[in-house]
């Protein structure tokens, strides 16, 4: 983990996001970080007290830190939306890590997302990823090949076929082109094929309003993906068990959840891996393998 880590691990480290959770009740003091460490909570106040707590209120400190915390990951989100030209209230908010659960809500509330799925795996959640994914090789071409609407498109499909490698039984593979008009910087990435102008000009309307199908479609780079054969993993069931971590007071176990039940905020429920925060006025519930689903902003 981190070192020093937060001022509770009780190494010396400086103030940090865990530090305020714990100083506004999000985390229990009692708590024990995967099941085993104690948190310091004097060693959190007094860090707090270093960078400001002894002019403002440290209660007041602690909670402004948090949403500073989730305006950035907010400004993330925008900007990652704004370049897909998408609508962040139309999606649902994924949270993952360990303490990504402690700060969903915030940020749902910051970019106007309703729904929120926090997993129950979410503490090893990449790793957890990583197991039901496909082994995968990338290769990328520097092609600059310029895409004229009257050309023969059969010419450019075979000079990039050439590039496609031959593969395995049970592998697949992907081609995708980074494309944009002339004169542009920026590309757009989509699955190349015989009607990739007409595509790109449909995919750059709906980012930026407006498109060029007069003119050429430039394509920059071929990406050619292998993807091996597909894990043969089913998904993972939850089945309510007593928890073999310190459930501290106060707290919900998250291995003793039922399917469909229901957590009425504000309440912290706590996991071996992680942790989530239900505020006030919004309620979580248990889907079958355990994962929170959470509506914010009503």
């Amino acid at each position: 983990g981190a070192d020093p880590g937060p001022a509770c691990y009780g190494f010396g480290g400086p103030l940090t996001l865990t530090d305020c959770n714990l100083l506004t009740g999000r985390l229990s003091k009692d708590i024990r970080l995967a099941g085993t460490m104690a948190l310091d909570s004097g060693a959190s106040e007094k860090a707090l007290c270093n960078v400001g707590g002894e002019i403002l209120n440290p209660d007041a400190l602690a909670e402004g830190a948090l949403k500073v915390a989730a305006a950035v990951m907010a400004g993330a989100v925008r900007k990652a939306c704004r370049e897909r030209g998408v609508d962040p209230s139309e999606f649902t908010l994924v949270s993952f890590g360990g303490a990504g659960g402690l700060h969903a809500s915030d940020l749902a509330n910051e970019v106007g997302i309703k729904q929120i799925l926090i997993p129950r795996d979410a503490g090893v959640f990449s790793a957890l990823g990583m197991s039901f994914t496909r082994q995968r090789r990338d290769e990328m071409h520097h092609v600059g090949l310029r895409w004229e609407r009257d050309s023969d498109p059969s010419i450019i499909l075979g000079t990039i076929s050439d590039l496609v490698p031959k593969v395995s039984v049970g592998e697949e593979t992907v081609v995708n082109a980074r494309c944009r008009y002339p004169g542009q910087r920026f590309t757009i990435e989509l699955e190349f094929g015989p009607d990739l102008p007409g595509r790109f000009d449909e995919e750059h309307e709906r980012r930026f309003g407006i498109s060029r199908p007069d003119a050429a479609v430039e394509i920059v780079t071929v990406v050619v993906s292998v993807l091996g054969k597909k894990p043969d993993i089913g998904a993972p069931l939850h089945v309510p068990a007593e928890p073999d971590y310190p459930v501290p007071g106060g707290a919900v176990a998250w291995d003793m959840l039922k399917e469909g039940e229901r957590i009425q905020g504000p309440s912290t429920v706590v996991g071996r891996e992680a942790s989530a925060w239900i505020p006030g006025g919004c309620i979580a519930e248990v889907d079958p393998m355990g994962n929170l689903h959470m509506e914010v902003g009503r």
